[in-house]
């Protein structure tokens, strides 16, 4: 008896420490998603810090990113800066600069998530609310499109 009682603790032992661990990971290291997984599954993200690489679009000072292909509804998102967000020169220039343009780039996100960040009526319901932006291409522009009014 007292041979399968010492094994069996070292078992328990050994799946607590690496349950322990890998909640711990996620508490210092957030989860690498798409922006897709995001709106598939929102009520799992939410208030979570999360990294996710994607498109951005930068118009009048306001980021929005954009899962290209995914068929889940709602696969966008604004980008908000966080509080005591401090932009490298480069990345605040693409996310705020007021210029009568588009502004294109791939980024990487660190974040957390929100799922109810706008009402959602005319532009992306999520929200990430940026710790830290970084530009993973360069940055493109476009002229703003032509209203026809």
């Amino acid at each position: 008896m007292r041979r399968q009682i010492i094994p069996c603790a070292l078992a328990v032992l050994t799946f607590a420490a690496g349950v322990g661990c890998t909640l711990l990971s996620y508490m210092f290291v957030p989860p690498v998603v798409t922006l897709c997984d995001l709106a598939r599954h929102p009520d799992w993200y939410d208030q979570k810090v999360v990294q996710v690489t994607v498109s951005a679009s930068v118009i009048y000072g306001g980021a929005v990113i954009g899962a290209a292909g995914c068929e889940a509804e709602g696969a966008w998102a604004v980008v908000v800066p966080g509080e005591n967000y401090k932009a490298a020169p480069e990345v605040a220039a693409f996310l705020t600069r007021e210029a009568p343009e588009v502004r294109k780039a791939e980024i990487l996100v660190v974040g957390r998530f929100d799922k109810d960040a706008t009402p959602g009526c005319f532009g992306p319901r999520f929200g990430i609310h940026a710790q830290s932006v970084e530009l993973k291409s360069p940055v493109t522009t476009e002229p703003l499109p032509e209203s026809h009014e």
